[in-house]
């Protein structure tokens, strides 16, 4: 009977568990995260730069304008210190007065990294608000200053 009643207790102990979400024991960033502006779409890192004694990589940063009817496109230059305790530094962002123009709006619908060891770039996927019919614009953004631009119109699929 002993036996019987440990096992129910046990089973009950584990269910409880179960049904209990899953909690970091630590988020070390979380006030941060927290912090960050909802119309923060999509950031990722693409490609690695190297000026002197430093080093790090790009990150592309897309944030949503109008309540999600259009993006904005950035990229920044994140340095890495080597060492012990490794640390993240935000050097320079950079902006694209041809993408970010309020009277000639995009609106991204995806965007990847591409690239090799010797030269990356951010491809994103978008349409123009003055674009007619079946229209989208492959955009490529180089990620080494100066930062080249190039923006095709291709048919949608």
């Amino acid at each position: 009977m002993k036996l019987r009643s440990f096992a129910v207790a046990t089973w009950l102990a584990v269910e409880a568990l179960l049904l209990r979400p899953a909690v970091a024991i630590e988020s070390i960033l979380l006030a941060e995260v927290q912090r960050l502006p909802a119309a923060l779409h999509r950031t990722f890192p693409c490609g690695r730069w190297s000026v002197g004694g430093a080093e790090g990589y790009y990150r592309v940063v897309i944030a949503s304008v109008y309540g999600g009817v259009g993006s904005e496109m950035y990229v920044q230059r994140i340095a890495q210190t080597a060492g012990g305790q490794p640390e993240l530094t935000l050097v320079e962002t950079v902006a694209f007065p041809e993408l970010n123009n309020d009277h000639n709006q995009y609106s991204v619908s995806a965007a990847t990294c591409r690239g090799s060891t010797r030269s990356s770039f951010a491809e994103l996927t978008a349409e123009n608000e003055h674009d007619i019919g079946n229209v989208q614009r492959i955009i490529r953004i180089e990620l080494k200053p100066p930062y080249r631009v190039t923006n095709r119109r291709v048919p949608s699929p």
